[in-house]
């Protein structure tokens, strides 16, 4: 049996295997994560989803957080010591595949996409007037606080491009089509974005993958598979992740983004309760920790039902059990009045004080409302928000469906309409900690022409000239990445914790300042000493736990995708195990080839496959000659973890093309590790058969191999069907005339780990 399935219970859905996975420790999970992080998801839904059953329920239009019940009012002073700081992230979510194939949508929009961000944000055509972010007038209509001058641009303006615009992209399984087709002078033009910082790849991921169904091992295949042809063309390794479309978080994807280099993490899709319970507490922005990690310093001793310990207790833990006792039992971090929410001890300043950053930790900011589009990013309330969508319009397939049609800033209207988004704003930042708010602009699809790009940046630019020069605002806005938002956010955050720390230490009075402080010194002659400002981290709480189930509105609960379309969910398992299988045999076959061959040749060879020439697949020597395909299969399978792909969310069609892809992949495998078998088995063995020159052949490898798959689908949604082993009499395989017949059977185990298991197989008289 060639490339068996490396399934059954062994393979895990989770990243890391623990001994408190086991039923027995479970409780003693839960009160070890209470003591780890300050918010533990599996109290916390339980809470929400009760009060959301005592009658508590989203309008099915009016999504805004006024009509959650919330009251988001300010008087206009929290803004004195530091202006609100406001960065609008222009993006396009770009689907690889739902209603249409992924070459549809690159054919219809996603290739247009990429040439608007080309065009929009490069500063070839010339120099471009402001919208950046530090304030003063500049030309347009922000001449001054009393108003008036300039001009509001011509109609050449979509012709130059400013290099205050930014822009941030996700998908690879695009960027990487798109740089098929572009020249070598687009290819350097976009190079030359990403250096600047104009054009920031966030995630770097082939698809933005879904959390629930996909495996551990297929994640990171996707990851590893777009952040490795990014840092090949584009020379850059992202740091933070963008996922706004997956339908509920998975604990797993932070852990695996934190070990593979990621700072920061962004998500969207969760259950609107628990947006509006951590919203409550503005602790929306947090440190998720996996509910494991000790390493932050509370620790406590816990047993298990045999009386083992399990935990050792620390000073801090023993701590913070004094405090509790001193304030005459549990304490809770007031996410719910009533006794109810996430487990905290010792009080809200000791938790955010004690212990340091967890191994696990990654900076998580959560987006608040209902969805990532325009008219629910920039406030609270929709109505508003759509207003500053400059390509909705009245009679398209996009206007706003709340009454009010978005409308061109004029000098006449500037005033009113700066205003109007100022509050939004401010509304949306009551929600967070610090005086750093992000601001999405973007939705599915967006930006696939010039006059939607000029659309949106041109009005944008005059709305912050006029809004940075108005001081009695006291709002700071500017384009930016989601790198320059958490660059900000943290800075803000780490002197809060600085300025708290200093109080402790007297080093600044003890009067109560505003929680938003931004400045270094809150007195001239006591001023916050640098080492407190350098080693302080942010302070925000920490999470530990799981965004599932998600739910949008209406307790309508997005599970059925759990288990949709079965059928295909079982072909990705077998091809990412498949392909697991297939990556060590060529991994085996290359290190063969290569001992076998001069050195200069092996170079040559190596250089050819790095460096992506045009040579003839046909000339390659085996197994070199199959790694283009192999690539291909990784990326289908990468494909296929996409949101809509896997989830079985996509359309028919859509599902189909998923499908023909899988299979092909799975052929290709097959037909590889059968060759690689033979040349493992034979070639070293016996120089003199037919199939010792496999290592050197340039003839597609299934056409030299005698073994063939234990298991194959001759159709893309057909069964598996099994060999059968033949072994009548008077055959010539293995033997002489008159001599039984024989058949060779490997049994290959691609596993890193020993297997003891029953081997069934087929056979009959005859062949």
């Amino acid at each position: 049996m060639v490339g068996g399935i490396g399934s059954s219970a062994r393979r895990r859905t989770v990243a890391t295997r623990y001994p408190w996975t086991t039923p027995q420790c479970f409780i003693c999970l839960l009160a070890v994560a209470a003591a780890l992080s300050n918010v533990l998801l599996f109290h916390l839904y339980g809470d929400s989803i009760e009060a959301a059953s005592r009658g508590f329920r989203a309008l099915l239009l009016e999504r805004s957080v006024e009509a959650w019940g919330w009251k988001l009012g300010y008087k206009g002073h929290e803004w004195d010591e530091e202006p609100l700081r406001v960065f609008v992230v222009p993006h396009s979510h770009n689907d690889p595949g739902w209603l249409l194939t992924v070459e549809q949508y690159y054919n219809k929009s996603s290739q247009h996409i990429l040439h608007t961000i080309l065009r929009s944000l490069s500063q070839a055509a010339g120099g471009g007037g402001g919208g950046g972010g530090g304030g003063g007038g500049g030309g347009g209509w922000g001449g001054g606080e009393g108003g008036g001058g300039g001009g509001g641009g011509g109609a050449k303006e979509e012709e130059r491009a400013s290099p205050s615009r930014r822009f941030i992209w996700e998908e690879m399984s695009y960027l990487s089509r798109w740089w098929m087709d572009a020249t070598e002078e687009e290819r350097e033009g976009m190079r030359a974005l990403v250096r600047s910082g104009q054009l920031e790849i966030v995630g770097g991921g082939w698809v933005m993958n879904d959390e629930a169904n996909t495996h551990y091992y297929a994640i990171i295949e996707q990851l590893t598979e777009g952040n490795t042809w990014l840092y090949d063309n584009l020379g850059v390794a992202p740091t933070n992740s963008w996922a706004i479309d997956p339908f509920g978080h998975s604990a797993t994807m932070p852990y695996l983004l934190r070990r593979s280099g990621f700072s920061n993490m962004l998500i969207q899709r969760t259950h609107y309760e628990v947006k509006k319970a951590l919203a409550k507490q503005k602790q929306l922005e947090f440190f998720w920790r996996q509910a494991w990690d000790r390493s932050g310093g509370r620790t406590f001793e816990a047993r298990d039902r045999s009386g083992e310990r399990t935990f050792e207790a620390t000073q801090e833990w023993r701590q913070a059990r004094r405090a509790r006792e001193k304030w005459g039992g549990r304490m809770r971090s007031g996410l719910f009045s009533q006794g109810q929410g996430a487990e905290v001890y010792g009080g809200e300043k000791q938790q955010e004080e004690a212990g340091g950053e967890g191994s696990t930790d990654i900076v998580c900011h959560m987006m608040p409302f209902y969805s990532y589009d325009i008219p629910h990013t920039c406030g609270p309330t929709p109505g508003v928000c759509c207003q500053f969508d400059f390509l909705r319009k009245r009679g398209t397939n996009n206007w706003c469906p709340w009454g009010q049609d978005a409308v061109p800033i004029t000098r006449d209207n500037i005033a009113q309409r700066a205003q109007l988004l100022v509050d939004q704003w401010r509304k949306k930042s009551l929600l967070f900690r610090t005086n750093v708010l992000l601001v999405p602009l973007g939705d599915d699809f967006r930006y696939s022409s010039m006059l939607e790009a000029h659309a949106q940046f041109h009005n944008y630019e005059l709305l912050f000239r006029f809004i940075n020069s108005r001081k009695s605002l006291k709002v700071n806005a500017s384009f930016g990445t989601l790198e320059d938002y958490f660059t900000a956010m943290r800075t803000a955050s780490s002197r809060q914790r600085a300025t708290r720390r200093a109080k402790q230490l007297g080093l600044l009075p003890k009067k109560l300042y505003p929680l938003r402080l931004f400045s270094n010194s809150l007195d001239s002659n006591r001023p916050i000493p640098d080492s407190l400002l350098s080693n302080a981290r942010p302070l925000l709480p920490s999470l530990s736990g799981d965004f599932f189930t998600y739910a949008d509105r209406d307790q309508d609960y997005w599970s059925g995708y759990f288990t949709s379309r079965p059928f295909w969910k079982a072909v990705d398992r077998a091809l990412e195990a498949n392909l697991r299988a297939a990556d060590i045999l060529y991994a085996l076959c290359w290190s063969d080839w290569e001992s076998s061959q001069p050195r200069e040749d092996s170079a040559t060879f190596q250089g050819t496959m790095v460096g992506g020439s045009s040579i003839e697949l046909g000339r390659l020597p085996f197994p070199l000659n199959f790694a283009a395909r192999l690539v291909l299969a990784r990326r289908n399978l990468a494909l296929f973890q996409h949101h809509d792909g896997i989830t079985g969310t996509a359309k028919e069609h859509v599902v189909k093309d998923y499908s023909v892809r899988m299979h092909e992949a799975l052929t290709d495998l097959n037909d590889f590790m059968c060759a690689a078998v033979a040349a493992l088995l034979l070639g070293a063995s016996n120089p003199s058969a037919p199939t010792s020159t496999a290592l050197n052949s340039t003839v597609l490898p299934q056409q030299r191999s005698p073994f063939r798959a234990e298991r194959r689908r001759r159709a893309h949604d057909g069964p598996w069907e099994r060999l059968v082993v033949g072994s009548g009499v008077g055959g010539r395989v293995g033997g002489r005339e008159g001599q039984r017949d024989t058949r060779r059977v490997v049994v290959y185990n691609p596993l890193e780990e020993e297997r003891r298991e029953w081997l069934g197989g087929d056979e009959r008289q005859g062949e």
